[in-house]
């Protein structure tokens, strides 16, 4: 059989070809000159990722130096803990990122210092933070007396956010902690009990206030006085009218949301008129409470014409309902 000029070979041939043209391509040489990499002895970085540029000065033309000043060659540290880097750890990068040895030279100490930048927060910074929390959540009035100044404090760079606690249990409690928090991680907190108290205004009892009395205006007054964090206060007289007092208030003390109460719709032995339902069936007759409420509770009352006590659902203030079953 003739070949007819065609070579049985030719496959072969070609992919061969495109072997060595694969080959001298992967082998060419990252750069057209060789540059320069001097390591820094000590060297701070600003981002969350080491680049060559920030701890190496890199000499060559401007085009290679632009291919690696902003090469990543490791994440970066906390602010308060320095690493160690060494110069056959940036050989390692170099050699992942395709750049043989011959192309660069690399000079410097054997091992370098890199520290990350940190973002300082100053005392007067975070008590700012704190003022403008107290006016805004009590009034204007409300001062802080430091005992002991806030300090500076250095955090790695980021998304900041300073949050100011109370003490979640306690209504009306004055702030208890600082959090200092970046990127939603908690980076530092203080406890405001250390560093400071409040001068606030608070509402204190002119006379004696008994057990059991509603508060008026002619009871009570505005003053402003010294209190540590966490202290529930009652800032303003109108927070405080109309409330009953749950114990005896001695003249001068201070009123708290614990001392005070909402007034009972309904106290024990008031006249009730009771409706008792069953189906169609609707009776009425009259009740003395047997115990204090409030409307939409159950409370125990007892029917005047029998005696006998029945729990009963206050819907009024003088008015309860209970349903029977069919």
């Amino acid at each position: 059989m003739k070949n007819k000029g065609k070579s049985r070979f030719f496959p072969l041939d070609a992919a061969f070809l495109a072997a060595f043209v694969l080959s001298t391509a992967l082998s060419a040489p990252a750069f057209a000159s060789v540059i320069g990499i001097t390591l820094n002895a000590h060297s701070e970085v600003e981002g969350p990722y080491i680049e060559l540029g920030e701890v190496a000065q890199i000499t060559g033309s401007d085009e290679n130096v632009a291919k690696l000043v902003n090469l990543r060659i490791g994440i970066a540290p906390p602010h308060d803990h320095p690493i160690m880097y060494r110069k056959s750890d940036l050989e390692s990068r170099l050699y992942v990122e395709g750049i043989a040895p011959s192309e660069y030279s690399l000079s410097g100490p054997d091992k370098i210092t890199i520290v990350r930048a940190g973002l300082t927060i100053t005392s007067a910074e975070l008590a700012s933070v704190l003022d403008d929390e107290i006016r805004t959540n009590f009034c204007d009035d409300v001062k802080i007396i430091w005992t002991e100044h806030l300090p500076d404090i250095t955090v790695n760079p980021g998304e900041l956010e300073i949050i100011v606690k109370y003490p979640s249990h306690r209504k009306g409690a004055l702030p208890q902690t600082i959090l200092v928090k970046v990127d939603g991680r908690l980076a530092r907190q203080f406890p405001l009990t250390r560093f400071s108290s409040f001068k606030t205004p608070m509402i204190i009892a002119k006379a004696g206030i008994p057990r059991g009395a509603v508060v008026t205006l002619d009871m009570i007054e505005s003053l402003t006085r010294v209190v540590p964090p966490g202290t529930p206060v009652i800032a303003t007289i109108g927070e405080c009218l109309g409330l009953e007092s749950k114990r005896n208030i001695g003249a001068g003390e201070q009123l708290t949301y614990e001392s005070l109460i909402q007034p009972y719709d309904v106290r024990r032995g008031d006249a009730l008129v009771v409706v008792i339902m069953r189906g169609s069936l609707r009776i009425e007759a009259p009740g003395t409470s047997a115990e204090n409420g409030y409307i939409g509770e159950r409370i125990l009352v007892k029917l005047d014409d029998t005696g006998k006590g029945i729990r009963v659902t206050l819907t009024a203030h003088n008015l309860a309902i209970v349903i029977l079953p069919t």
